[in-house]
C-alpha cells in the first residue's frame, strides 16, 4: 500500500507543477530548481537552432561554390578542346608565321 500512496503521490506532485499550482504557493527551493532547469533547456534549444541554422547557411555557400567552379571547369575545358584541335593549331601557327606544317606522308615504323 506504501508504494501506491508513494506513486499516486508522485503523480499528483507532477500534475500540480503541469498546472501551475506551485506558482501561487510560497516560493521554494524546488520550485527555483524547476525554473532554472527550464531556462537552461530553453537555452540549449535556442543555441542549437542557431547552430543548426548556420551549418545550412555553411552548406548551401558550398553547394553554391561547387556549382559555380563545375561551370567554370566545364568552360574552361571546352576552350582547352577548341584550342587543341587541329584546325586550331594550324591557324595559330599561320598567324605567328612559323615554318611549320602538317606532313604528308605517314610517319615510317622502324622495325627491330
Amino acid at each position: 500500500m506504501a508504494t501506491e500512496n508513494k506513486g499516486t503521490d508522485r503523480v499528483k506532485k507532477f500534475w500540480r507543477y503541469a498546472g501551475g499550482e506551485f506558482l501561487s504557493d510560497s516560493f521554494r527551493a524546488d520550485t527555483l530548481k524547476w525554473i532554472i532547469a527550464a531556462t537552461l533547456l530553453a537555452l540549449f534549444l535556442v543555441y542549437n537552432n542557431y547552430t543548426a541554422i548556420r551549418q545550412l547557411r555553411a552548406i548551401n555557400n558550398l553547394k553554391r561554390e561547387i556549382t559555380d567552379l563545375r561551370m567554370e571547369e566545364v568552360s574552361i575545358s571546352s576552350t582547352l578542346m577548341g584550342a587543341t584541335r587541329i584546325s586550331a593549331i594550324e591557324e595559330r601557327v599561320r598567324e605567328e608565321n612559323l615554318e611549320i606544317s602538317i606532313p604528308k606522308t605517314p610517319p615510317i615504323i622502324i622495325e627491330k
